[in-house]
């Protein structure tokens, strides 16, 4: 039986957990990643979150991995929640 916080907040039980600065990402291992999907990336020595814009992909600094680049990018996986404690969150919602 599925816990019933998976089933009202949408997390997936079978997703990983992981902790980017002050933020735990929801992480599930997917095959494909769809235009406009968030994604776990690993990029020059450390994990970050990118966005998949057609055939490249943006940083949340703003910075494009696209040509060859990214041939050194590891995708860990595809971010399907995003969770932050309320003090950091400038749009908190209760």
């Amino acid at each position: 039986m599925t816990h019933p916080l998976f089933s009202i907040s949408g997390l997936s039980p079978s997703a990983q957990y992981v902790e980017i600065g002050t933020d735990i990402l929801a992480v599930e291992q997917r095959e494909q990643a769809g235009t406009g999907s968030m994604l776990l990336i690993a990029f020059m020595g450390r994990r970050q979150i990118a966005r998949l814009c057609g055939s490249a992909l943006i940083t949340e600094e703003g910075e494009a991995i696209e040509g060859d680049a990214l041939d050194d990018v590891e995708m860990l996986g595809v971010v399907t929640h995003i969770i932050r404690p309320a003090a950091f969150d400038d749009y908190p919602v209760m």
